[in-house]
């Protein structure tokens, strides 16, 4: 058979061009220190990696998920402890007071100020978060499990005049929880009334429109809205104590 020198050529040809093709080759493995840089390279080798990653993904997110988790259920287990601290006092204090022979009452007041504040500190602790997120407010974790207390005022449905009202606490430690009405006996002068005890707080007050009336750890407001209150139209004021759970029962998973 005859051999031409185009084929010598040509042979010659590919045979460099593929020895120059595997020195690049090898060239990139050396500089990327990868076997594999491109799909092309090994598809059936390739999909091995890709899989292996993904799975690697997957572990690394369960490491985060179990350290959260972690993390969470040491803050429980401290704020349990702690609540469970401030329980015990409560409970010692009540006891203390439990003999009629010694308690009087300067010290039945000073546990009614301690109590309080062992209260404000249990609330404070059911509150906690971390980051964003409330500890003890189940699944719904984002909204506040025990809200402090509030005061809400509404007018009389069958009023009159043309007022408004505005309602807050603004001392938690001197406000009972109960329930009250401002009643206008005149254009200019109302009483508040605890409806919850059936007492009257305060009589014959004169009305200012937007003026502070303060009554047990309450600020209410009456205003010109645009018109005055008449006489016989009344403003409930509706109290909601603190420690109502807000959050739900729903178990908190992980994966």
């Amino acid at each position: 058979m005859r051999v031409t020198n185009n084929v010598i050529f040509d042979t010659f040809r590919r045979n460099l061009q593929q020895s120059t093709k595997l020195l690049l080759t090898s060239q990139e493995v050396m500089a990327t220190q990868k076997k594999i840089n491109r799909v092309s390279d090994d598809p059936v080798t390739a999909g091995i990696v890709q899989d292996t990653r993904t799975k690697l993904a997957v572990t690394d997110q369960f490491l985060r998920n179990i350290g959260r988790a972690e993390s969470t259920a040491i803050l429980v287990d401290k704020f349990m402890s702690q609540t469970t601290d401030l329980i015990a006092r409560a409970k010692e204090l009540m006891l203390s007071q439990a003999n009629s022979a010694t308690a009087t009452e300067a010290t039945r007041e000073a546990v009614a100020i301690e109590l309080i504040s062992l209260r404000s500190q249990a609330l404070t602790i059911a509150n906690s978060r971390v980051g964003s997120r409330y500890i003890f407010a189940g699944t719904d974790d984002t909204t506040m499990p025990f809200p402090p207390m509030t005061a809400t005022g509404t007018a009389g449905a069958g009023n009159t005049g043309g007022a408004s009202v505005f309602a807050q606490v603004i001392d938690e430690t001197s406000a009972s929880g109960d329930d009250y009405q401002i009643q206008f006996t005149a254009p200019n002068a109302f009483d508040v009334v605890n409806v919850t005890k059936g007492v009257t707080v305060s009589s014959g007050n004169p009305y200012v429109s937007g003026g502070d009336i303060l009554f047990e750890g309450l600020l209410v407001r009456v205003f010109d809205d645009p018109l005055p209150p008449a006489a016989g139209d009344t403003f409930d004021i509706v109290t909601t104590l603190p420690g109502v759970y807000n959050g739900n029962s729903n178990d908190l998973k992980v994966e």
